[in-house]
C-alpha cells in the first residue's frame, strides 16, 4: 500500500480537516476492495507534500518517491482548488529508489480565507494499467484558523464497503462541518459530500466506497 503518510504540518493522513469542511481521505482502507493484490506490488510511491501561501498565490512542493523495485511509468498530477482543475504530465517515470520534484502554483480568489484543501491526485502506469492515489495538502491564509478535527474511520460492513466517521471537535461543540471525500481515480464515496451537525464536540457519519472504474487503485 502507498505509504502517503503524515510527512509535515501541511498534509494530513489519513484525514484532513477545518472548522468548515472535513475532506475524507480514505486510502487506508483501499487495501479491502477486490482485485487488488498488495504482496504482487513492486511500486511503491510515496508522495510528499508542501503547501505554503505567498500572496494571492498558494504554492505546493511534491516530491514523489518510488519505493518499490520497478519504474512507474508516465507519471501524472491532477490538482483539483476551489473547483478549478490543473492536469500536469509528461514528468516521464520514476526508477527503483528514485524521485521526482515538482511545483506547482495555484491562484487563490481574494475573498476565500482559512484552510484551504487542495486535491491532489498522483497516478502511474504499471504493466498497461493506470494507478493512483488521492491525497490532501492543506493551504494556510491566515495564522488564527481553527485548530484541525481528529476524524476516525472504522469499518460497519466490509462486504459493502460501508464505513463509520467518528468526529472529535471539542473546540467547535455544537457547530456544524461539511464532509467531502477525496480518493484516487476509480474511487467514489457516498454520499460525495454532507453536512453533520456536531453535540458536544462529537458526531458520527457513515459513508460507502463505490469502485467507479475498473483501474486498479495504487496499493
Amino acid at each position: 500500500m502507498s505509504s502517503d503518510k503524515k510527512h509535515n504540518n501541511n498534509l494530513t493522513w489519513p484525514f484532513s480537516v477545518t472548522r468548515f469542511s472535513a475532506v475524507i481521505l480514505l486510502g487506508v482502507i483501499f487495501f479491502l476492495l477486490p482485485g487488488n493484490n498488495c504482496n504482487a506490488a513492486t511500486i511503491s510511491l510515496q508522495t510528499m507534500v508542501r503547501a505554503t501561501v505567498q500572496g494571492n498565490k498558494a504554492r505546493l512542493q511534491l516530491t514523489i518517491t518510488n519505493n518499490g523495485n520497478e519504474t512507474a511509468e508516465n507519471i501524472a498530477i491532477k490538482i483539483l482548488f476551489q473547483g478549478h482543475r490543473r492536469q500536469i504530465s509528461g514528468l516521464g517515470g520514476i526508477g527503483p529508489a528514485k524521485d521526482i520534484k515538482t511545483r506547482i502554483s495555484l491562484n487563490i480568489p481574494s475573498n476565500i480565507h482559512g484552510q484551504l484543501p487542495i486535491y491532489i491526485t498522483v497516478s502511474y502506469q504499471q504493466d498497461g494499467t493506470r494507478r493512483s492515489q488521492g491525497l490532501v495538502a492543506i493551504a494556510q491564509t491566515d495564522t488564527n484558523s481553527p485548530a484541525s478535527i481528529d476524524l476516525r474511520a472504522a469499518a460497519v460492513n466490509k462486504k459493502d464497503r460501508v464505513y463509520r466517521l467518528t468526529i472529535l471537535a471539542p473546540a467547535i461543540k455544537n457547530g456544524a462541518i461539511t464532509l467531502i471525500g477525496h480518493g484516487p481515480d476509480g474511487i467514489s464515496f457516498s454520499p460525495a459530500q454532507q453536512q453533520i451537525k456536531l453535540i458536544n464536540g462529537q458526531a458520527q457519519a457513515y459513508f460507502t466506497i463505490i469502485p467507479t472504474a475498473s483501474q486498479t487503485t495504487a496499493m
